[in-house]
């Protein structure tokens, strides 16, 4: 992915990544969002992504589903802890 983005973009003009996992393949033209690690992309692609150094300037937005657990734990400070955790 990054080798595509630095030859069709430019990844200086990467200024943002959306973040979420994907019910659909890649290149299945599905917009469906999913959990970290519960989708197509895996932990292993999300490690690859948040350890990146040539896109550590670009901010990221978690775009995956709103709600709670059955702990009643907002799913946002569950994925974002996925995140955190694949740094390193």
């Amino acid at each position: 992915m990054v080798s595509r983005l630095r030859k069709h973009v430019g990844l200086k003009r990467i200024a943002c990544v959306h973040t979420n996992d994907s019910k659909g393949e890649c290149g299945s033209r599905i917009d469906r969002h999913d959990h970290i690690g519960k989708g197509k992309i895996g932990l292993s692609g999300f490690r690859n992504l948040v350890n990146d150094p040539q896109l550590a300037h670009a901010i990221r937005i978690l775009e995956t589903p709103k709600a709670v657990d059955g702990r009643n734990a907002d799913f946002d400070k569950i994925n974002l802890g996925k995140l955190r955790r694949l740094i390193g």
